[in-house]
Formats: structure tokens, sequence, C-alpha cells
């Protein structure tokens, strides 16, 4: 099944102690039990690391959530680095390391900007 898999791709594994678990494929390398398999790192929303052998994926789609806030919405952090700043949205995409979360550009009253998970902010 590797052969068709490649890295930004979502997967799913299909057997072993993590089945079930999705997320992005961020890393692909030799197999470990198999010179013709591959094996890859695969992050999951929560953004725990998985390191699986490719014959124990399928490839699959990952849905986006829906967007918690819109373009001049005042957000407030809540979580790690961003806790207790707060401002506006002026950007929002696809966070790159924890798949189906959407991440928020936003823009203090002071001009600086800062980017957050939507499971960091909360509206203000």
């Amino acid at each position: 099944m590797s052969a068709t898999l490649k890295v930004g791709d979502f997967a799913k594994v299909t057997q072993g102690p993590h089945e079930g678990v999705e997320g992005l494929l961020f890393w692909r390398g030799q197999s470990r039990r198999d010179e013709q398999g591959s094996r890859f790192g695969l992050r999951d929303r929560e953004g725990t690391v998985y390191w699986i052998e490719g014959a124990s994926l399928e490839k699959t789609t990952f849905p986006l959530e829906p967007a918690a806030f819109r373009f001049g919405d005042r957000v407030l952090g809540i979580e790690g680095d961003v806790r207790g700043k707060h401002g506006e949205v002026f950007w929002m995409g696809t966070s790159k390391y924890r798949p189906g979360l959407r991440r928020y550009g936003v823009k203090s009253e002071g001009g600086d900007a800062w980017f957050a998970d939507s499971d960091e902010l909360r509206a203000a």
C-alpha cells in the first residue's frame, strides 16, 4: 500500500496496536522489516507522532473543522505562547502540524501579528 502514499497525505492505520489512528504523513523512510517497503511518520490531530510501516496504512481524507472565527473577529489566546494575547483575525488557513485544525493569524492593536490553532483561541 505504501507505494501510493507520500509525505503530505492523510492516512489511517489499518492494523497493529495503533489501528484506527488517522493523521498527516510528515516523513517517509526505509522500512525496518521489508527492503522494498516504506516506514512513515504520522502525526494525529492532537500532535502525537506514530512511526508506522507503510503496509499498515491506507490513504484517507481528514475533514477540516468548521471555521470558529471569521475575518475581523476579536479573539483571545488561551493556551501556550499565545495565552493572554488578544487581537483581530486577519488570516485563516489550515494547521501545518495538527491535521484537521484551522490556524488563524491575529493582529494585536499594537500591530504585532501572531498565529494560533483554533483550540488555542476563544472569542474576546
